[in-house]
């Protein structure tokens, strides 16, 4: 798996996938709301069907978004937002990964990292973000006799960061 550290709008996106959080309640996450705002308000009408609350473990892919660059928009539900803690943002890392793993786009841009952990920085949701990724995709077939030839499509995990700034922090946490 390749991972990258960038920074950018949401809505600008081309990618085969953009993944985001949403909050019990069908609240977005900022990257979420400025989705919504580019696809003027259709993230927010999709929602309201209630295919996904927002609860922890819960995922949606949204195929073809109106008026985004992106392919596919994955949910991602990390539970209540006052409660969001370090073990739902593994868990939300952890299920975006799997999800991806059997979506078939060959990468993806993650604005999980832009969540607000409590008492974590940015380094610290980044490093978790790869950790979770590599453990999700783990596989041992060292010892089967026939390995499966079925290679998996996806490659590239953007990992996104607020700020300019923060784009060496990231570099190094993504690495380390």
């Amino acid at each position: 798996m390749e991972y990258t550290v960038k920074s950018g709008d949401p809505e600008k996106q081309r990618s085969g996938c953009v993944v985001i959080g949403l909050f019990e309640g069908r609240k977005l996450a900022p990257a979420g709301k400025r989705l919504d705002e580019a696809a003027q308000g259709a993230l927010a009408a999709f929602l309201r069907r209630g295919d996904i609350d927002g609860k922890s473990g819960q995922s949606l892919m949204l195929h073809n978004p109106p008026n985004l660059l992106c392919e596919r928009l994955l949910f991602i539900g990390c539970g209540r937002e006052k409660e969001f803690h370090e073990g739902r943002y593994r868990d939300a890392a952890t299920l975006a990964a799997r999800t991806l793993a059997s979506a078939g786009a060959s990468e993806a841009v993650s604005y999980l990292t832009e969540l607000e952990v409590k008492g974590r920085d940015i380094a610290w949701n980044l490093r978790h973000a790869v950790e979770c990724t590599e453990a999700a995709l783990y596989k041992f077939d060292r010892m089967k006799s026939r390995k499966s030839d079925k290679k998996q499509s996806w490659r590239k995990l953007v990992l996104t960061v607020g700020k300019r700034s923060e784009l060496a922090i990231g570099e190094t946490a993504v690495h380390q």
